[in-house]
């Protein structure tokens, strides 16, 4: 024997085609898909659409979009951020509260309305004729940065620069709702 001849016997030849090497092959070809797309979608099978192209299906409104690797999965985002079927809620303005009586817990939208905040702010200083700077009271300020830490602190010059425009405002919807009110006609005059 040669020297190429022994090192050839100390070799095992190996069938290309073995099924188990075959299949592990196979397996490792498959990737998991990673994206968050696909918790909203899922793959049409073939037969729905016979151009051959792999297509997904959103799994809310049913709308299909291209899925082929080379395509992305941007639009498939696009369409989750807009899909009218999604229910999108701000959970930073969502509160929970509980019912005493029964022990349910419900969830509550409450936004915070700064100009409704500052209407309700000056309609209690006027009910209760407090003095402008009942809002720069430090019991007051605590008071409401504990029940809300983003509620702006408006000092009494804006109270007041406020409670005049809101005079103003309801001033002219009265007389308006005088005149329309009025069953004749109304004579002004005026010397000058």
């Amino acid at each position: 024997m040669s020297g190429v001849e022994e090192q050839n016997e100390n070799f095992v030849d190996l069938d290309p085609l073995d099924s188990e090497s075959f299949q592990n092959e196979e397996a490792k070809g498959k990737r998991r898909r990673r994206s968050n797309v696909w918790h909203f979608f899922e793959m049409v099978p073939d037969s729905e659409k016979n151009d051959g192209k792999p297509r997904a299906r959103c799994k809310l409104c049913g709308v299909t979009y291209m899925a082929a690797s080379k395509y992305g999965t941007g639009n498939m985002k696009r369409h989750i951020d807009t899909c009218p079927r999604r229910s999108s809620r701000d959970i930073g303005q969502c509160l929970l509260s509980q019912n005493s009586g029964s022990g349910s817990v419900s969830v509550s939208n409450l936004k915070f309305d700064t100009n409704e905040y500052r209407e309700l702010l000056i309609a209690a200083i006027v009910k209760h004729e407090l003095p402008f700077r009942f809002v720069e009271y430090s019991g007051v300020r605590y008071l409401l940065q504990y029940l809300r830490p983003d509620v702006p602190i408006i000092s009494r010059n804006t109270i007041k620069a406020d409670l005049v425009k809101m005079y103003h405002r309801e001033k002219k919807k009265r007389v308006r709702c005088f005149l329309n009110d009025s069953p004749g006609r109304i004579s002004l005059t005026s010397d000058l």
